[in-house]
């Protein structure tokens, strides 16, 4: 996906969260969205221009949460491994592009070597 689609992506996500569907009024309810901790929330649509961030590190920063921030063997791997592909920022995540095992390659790796 382009990076063209990544405000496609978070209205999506934004739409999936507030459970919404197709909903006349999913502008005012993203607007007017109250989860102060979504990694999303700086730039969400439907908000003016003041203030809002670029959209990468925002969708690094979700991914990054739904991965699991402290996880082995990186949440680096786990979001570019994510088995979630009907999550709307599925095609627009970071670190694709990265080298290295698949997770379930290391812990697999990891189980074998214990006794």
């Amino acid at each position: 996906m382009s990076t063209r689609s990544r405000p496609k992506a978070v209205r999506a996500m934004c739409i999936d969260c507030m459970g919404d569907g197709a909903n006349v009024n999913t502008p005012s309810l993203i607007r007017e969205c109250s989860v102060e901790r979504c990694p999303l929330r700086p730039v969400r649509p439907y908000i003016d221009g003041r203030g809002r961030r670029p959209l990468e590190p925002a969708i690094r920063a979700m991914c990054f949460h739904c991965a699991g921030e402290n996880a082995d063997p990186g949440p680096k791997l786990r979001v570019r491994d994510c088995p979630r592909q009907s999550c709307p920022l599925h095609p627009v995540r970071p670190w694709q592009g990265i080298t290295g095992r698949r997770r379930d390659e290391t812990t697999e790796a990891a189980v074998s070597q214990h006794p």
